[in-house]
């Protein structure tokens, strides 16, 4: 059975501004760089979503299997959409704003098979 927050994740990855504005605010880290990725990926310019990542730059809570902090994926999301850019040498926001977000296709495709729990994969990208 699949969980709230991998239901969650399925909408993100379907562009749901909804689901993306929940990730935004949830407490859950998963959640958030989800969030950041699929508002970057799906180009969403929606004030209170560019508002909530300007925000996030300082949030240094991370993922232990990606080993990048939100504050890193908000920076790089900012700098992507052309809104703020980065110009520090912080090696993990560096690596984000080279690989473009383009690890999110995997989990296009992930998505699409029966199993969708294997979406949260696109950190191994990373």
């Amino acid at each position: 059975m699949i969980g709230k927050n991998q239901i969650l994740i399925n909408q993100m990855l379907n562009g749901d501004v909804d689901a993306i504005k929940i990730g935004l605010n949830s407490d859950n880290t998963a959640l958030k760089i989800n969030a950041i990725i699929h508002s970057t990926v799906f180009c969403v310019d929606d004030d209170i979503v560019i508002s909530k990542i300007k925000e996030m730059k300082k949030d240094r809570d991370y993922l232990r299997i990606c080993a990048f902090t939100v504050g890193e994926f908000a920076t790089a999301s900012l700098h992507l959409r052309g809104i703020e850019k980065y110009s520090g040498s912080n090696h993990s926001i560096l690596r984000l704003i080279e690989s473009k977000f383009q690890f999110w296709k995997i989990t296009i495709s992930l998505n699409s098979i029966e199993n969708k729990e294997k979406a949260y994969y696109w950190m191994e990208l990373i």
